[in-house]
């Protein structure tokens, strides 16, 4: 056997090895995320859950996310348990808001009262416990 062709082999190998682990070290991520925000919220900053994301629990108030460089980012959301995201188009909780309940994959699928969509619009928000 040659040098060559060894190496070959070695290289197919550690290939193959990283191909099967990432996708098993994503859905664990997934799993983590839900078993740390048991009653929260994520968001994410492409829509589909893709990006970079931010996790917050139930009770927390963010009057302006650009203290967290979440201003206008906001593209997908996933909830757990019973919480809510509550956000508002401007920050301190003022203009337009939206309720969101369940996880939505896209937030330019929803349009705002009087134009436009949510992505990327959401300034401030309020994780609560749904009544």
């Amino acid at each position: 056997m040659t040098k060559y062709f060894l190496f070959m082999i070695l290289s197919a190998s550690v290939v193959l090895l990283l191909f099967t682990a990432f996708p098993a070290a994503s859905a664990d991520r997934g799993n983590r995320v839900s078993e740390a925000i048991d009653q929260g919220v994520c968001v994410y900053e492409k829509p589909g859950f893709e990006g970079r994301s931010q996790c917050w629990s139930a009770n927390t108030d963010i009057s302006d996310l650009s203290f967290g460089d979440w201003k206008d980012k906001i593209s997908s959301v996933r909830v757990f348990g019973h919480a809510r995201l509550v956000g508002y188009k401007d920050t301190d909780f003022h203009g337009d808001r939206i309720i969101i309940d369940h996880d939505i994959l896209d937030l330019s699928t929803l349009p705002m009262p009087r134009a436009g969509n949510w992505n990327h619009v959401i300034r401030s928000v309020a994780i609560q416990l749904e009544p």
